[in-house]
């Protein structure tokens, strides 16, 4: 058992437990319940595992009309400055996890003009190839400013813009399949068939 039970509490003791309050006893070696290894066999075990309508329907309602921890509350100065500090470090030492080696500075091709991204939000028709909404931005599939060829280039809105950049080589996979597949990715099935082809 992860935790002992003990009896109810008779009085009050030096920890402040009130009176037939129930305590309970860290097992001695809590301190392992937590690494690294437990942790992904719970992110395993649970993975897949779908919650019912009625769960959570209930996870909504226990946060309606509950404010947010930091609502209306701000940060010191002196807490800013030491974020930022920590966030300058990581930086300078290559380790912050946005930190791409400074890709963005690097120079667009001389063929990124204002003509082939109308040409590519054109044969999109203005339409976010992920979300369906209206797209604006021109995406590189590939990640690289110097390859502008149409086969490379596909439209998205700002928010989806936004999210292929992270997990960078899911995004290349996953949107050089829908350019393939001429907007619909194939199941497996479908691709295993056309692979036999």
């Amino acid at each position: 058992m992860l935790f002992e039970r003990l009896e109810p509490a008779e009085q009050p003791s030096s920890t402040g437990l009130k009176k037939n309050m129930v305590q309970t006893k860290l097992p001695k070696n809590w301190h392992n319940l937590y690494t690294p290894e437990i942790n992904k066999k719970r992110s395993l075990a649970l993975k897949g595992i779908r919650k019912s309508n009625e769960t959570k329907e209930r996870m909504k309602n226990a946060k309606k009309g509950k404010e947010g921890y930091w609502k209306g509350r701000k940060l010191s100065e002196e807490t800013k400055q030491k974020i930022r500090e920590a966030q300058y470090k990581l930086i300078k030492e290559g380790k912050h996890n946005l930190w791409k080696g400074g890709i963005s500075f690097k120079p667009y091709s001389i063929d990124w003009t204002e003509t082939l991204k109308r040409a590519i939000r054109e044969r999109d028709h203005y339409l976010c190839q992920l979300c369906s909404q209206y797209g604006n931005e021109v995406h590189h599939i590939d990640y690289d400013k110097k390859n502008c060829s149409p086969d490379n280039l596909i439209t998205l809105c700002h928010n989806c813009h936004n999210k292929t950049n992270n997990n960078r080589n899911y995004w290349k996979l996953y949107l050089e399949a829908l350019l393939t597949w001429g907007g619909q990715i194939p199941s497996t099935e479908e691709s295993k068939r056309s692979a036999r082809l």
